[in-house]
Formats: structure tokens, sequence, C-alpha cells
């Protein structure tokens, strides 16, 4: 089966899904560019074509194509390219929202409702690149595409020494599985709008206090360069062991099993 991941550098735990051989049946084309994603693209003639300086660069640099064909491929998976729990922490962080836990006790915090948080990230969402991208490919085929965002960031941003304090007061406020769900809802209103597009929750097995990943799945992440890795105090990226669960699911929704 061959699929195409596009992505920014979230596509690295892909790249390194373990064990490798689990997966010999998937033939993966890579196009990525850390930072948004690939930005600075074309669609041409059913072809999307790298046109930027520093696109084509980076996937000169790491080995990748510079233009996809897309008819050519019987699926596709956007990786990262969207928002994150770091698009509502600062609303949930100024106000108090209506029904939540703490609303009634935070009384110098003005109310916001989950309606307008919703309208915010839907609208972040159809401004991402991955939209944008699921467009193009919508204008070609109807192959199905598979959305894997970003993961929650590591648990890590919870200790003491974090100077994430409203990823902090999030837990302390116990709303994490709220702020989590809201983000979820807002991919769903806008990607699964779009036929034949499914969007990847992040497993259950990986959550910590409903909004977090278990370090287990952070450390040791790797770059899309395939000999570096990220730094020690990394939050963000995930490891192979993580990209192998998440690439399980994209075979188990491409291949209808």
């Amino acid at each position: 089966m061959k699929l195409c991941v596009i992505g920014n550098s979230h596509v690295s735990m892909i790249m390194r899904a373990d064990p490798p051989e689990k997966f010999v049946d998937l033939d993966l084309t890579f196009f990525a560019q850390p930072g948004r994603g690939p930005e600075g693209i074309q669609l041409r003639d059913a072809e999307i074509h790298a046109v930027g300086p520093d696109l084509c660069c980076v996937l000169r640099r790491l080995d990748m194509p510079d233009k996809l064909k897309l008819r050519d491929y019987d699926g596709f998976v956007l990786v990262g390219m969207t928002a994150t729990v770091f698009a509502i922490m600062g609303m949930v962080a100024d106000h108090r929202v209506f029904g939540w836990p703490g609303a009634n006790t935070r009384v110098e915090a003005p109310y916001i409702s989950e309606a307008a948080i919703l309208a915010s990230l839907t609208a972040k969402i159809r401004e991402v690149l991955s939209f944008d991208i699921v467009s193009k490919i919508r204008a070609v085929c109807d192959a199905p595409v598979v959305i894997a965002p970003q993961p929650y960031p590591s648990e890590a941003v919870l200790k003491k020494s974090s100077r994430f304090s409203a990823l902090k007061a999030i837990s302390e406020q116990g709303i994490g599985d709220k702020v989590a769900a809201l983000l979820d809802q807002a991919h769903r209103e806008v990607f699964e709008a779009v036929e034949g597009v499914t969007i990847l929750p992040q497993p259950a097995k990986t959550i910590r206090h409903g909004f977090v990943t278990d370090e287990t799945y952070m450390r040791g992440a790797g770059r899309l360069n395939a000999k570096s890795k990220q730094p020690a105090n990394d939050i963000l990226h995930a490891n192979g062991k993580y990209g192998a669960m998440i690439l399980g699911e994209i075979r188990r929704v491409v291949t209808g099993g």
C-alpha cells in the first residue's frame, strides 16, 4: 500500500515507528518541513509541487521528493500542522468557562462559553496548512486522508520547574479532559465535513490528566533527519513507540480493517 505522509517535524514519529518490520506492507513517501509544515507548494496538473526556495532546500537535504503525483497514492496522512492545546490554553487561563469546574470561584475572570472557544478553534484550524493541503488533494482525487494531530505535550510540562503555568493551571483545575474534548471536537467539525477524511484521536493509553502525554511516549523523539534526536528537554515530539500506534491506526483506517 502506497501512502504519502505530509507534515512538519512531527512526521518523525511515523518515520521511526518501532518495530519497523511491523509495517513492511506500507510504502511510505515523506514530504515534510519543520515548523508549520511544507509551505510554498502549488497544485499543478494533479501534482503538488514544492516551489518555495526554503522548502526545496529542506526537501533536498532530507532526500524527499519535490513533487507528489497525487493519483499515485492509495491514501494520504497529514501529521501535525494544526491547532494544539497551546491554542486553547490562553482562553482558558484568562476566562471562566460556563459549567466547568472552578467557574464559580475565579470571580476576577470574565466568563466565556464553550461555543465561543469552539468557534475560535475551528476558525484557526481552517487557516492551518493541513486544511489547505486537504483541499488540494480533494481537488484531484478521492483517496482516503487521515489527519494525525500533534500529540498533546509531555506530562513534563506539569512539573514544578516547568514554565508552562497555564497548562499547570488546567491540570490543577481538573479541566484537562474538557480542554482536549473541545480541541478534538473542533478538528472533527472542520475536517470530517470533507468526504473521506478521518481524524485520529490520541490513543487513550498515552494520555495523562486528560490533556498531556505520558513521558514514556515522548522520550527519545527524533528529528526529520534520521540521525538526529530532539533535545532531552523537548516536550512536543513523540517517539517511535507512539508513532507505531499511530501508523497502525492509519493502516486500519486506510484499509478499512
